[in-house]
């Protein structure tokens, strides 16, 4: 069909230095944007032949790639508004994986086969969720169950993390507060004023055992999961399971 029918495919090369390339989430190296020459006005210039006022563009949390991309469209379909999370506060956005493990057929799901991000394999899965919404009688956004993967169940999510503190700190912080080691290196993905990161443990059990041994009250988030404070030497955040 036509969602198989890939029409624009490339990097694109960054206008300014790059502090956090977040390669864990994409998986494009820094060695991969050498040679590349196709530029921000390269990609506008792109989309603007491609599209026409009646060129719906689909993908997941679309809205954001269309800001990055300085690009106005006034026809998308969002499949990260039109799904939600079960048991979650509106607004709460669902993962790919997780609509797509919930709608389509094994056959189909192919983003959740992938053990590396894929834009190509994102685009024709959001498509194939859309896709599935045509005809439907239920009312939007349809609510998916979020899944817990391997790597989370043994997992604590830090975020709102003060501008001072390092990688180093973060981990020998929570290591001492809560007298369990993590099993790997605490890496801060910064954003514009806060930073976030997966606290990874040995275990399940060992995730738990630092949460429970935080201080003070579990409060739910706007998604219904449990989190809570942890001070730092630097500053202060929150702690929370995924």
């Amino acid at each position: 069909g036509a969602h198989d029918d890939v029409v624009l495919d490339s990097l694109v090369k960054p206008s300014l230095p790059i502090k956090d390339a977040v390669e864990r989430v994409h998986g494009i190296k820094a060695s991969d944007l050498d040679g590349v020459a196709f530029t921000l006005a390269h990609a506008q210039a792109a989309l603007a032949q491609l599209c026409s006022d009646r060129t719906v563009l689909i993908g997941h949390a679309v809205a954001n790639d269309l800001e990055a991309l300085r690009f106005r469209h006034g026809c998308i379909v969002d499949t990260s508004v039109a799904y939600g999370v079960v048991g979650a506060a509106a607004g709460v956005a669902p993962s790919l994986r997780d609509v797509s493990a919930a709608v389509l057929p094994p056959a189909q799901d192919a983003v959740n086969k992938s053990t590396t991000h894929d834009s190509r394999v994102d685009a024709r899965t959001a498509a194939l969720c859309a896709y599935h919404l045509i005809g439907g009688t239920e009312t939007l956004p349809k609510a998916v169950a979020r899944r817990k993967h391997a790597r989370e169940e043994r997992s604590l999510f830090a975020h709102r993390i003060p501008a001072g503190v390092d990688d180093a700190t973060l981990k020998a912080s929570v290591e001492r507060t809560t007298g369990v080691a993590l099993a790997a290196d605490a890496t801060i993905a910064r954003g514009d004023a806060y930073g976030k990161c997966a606290l990874v443990f040995k275990s399940p059990l060992h995730a738990q055992l630092a949460f429970d041994t935080l201080a003070g009250p579990a409060e739910e988030d706007t998604s219904g999961r449990p989190q809570k404070k942890i001070y730092l030497d630097d500053g202060g955040g929150s702690g929370k399971r995924p």
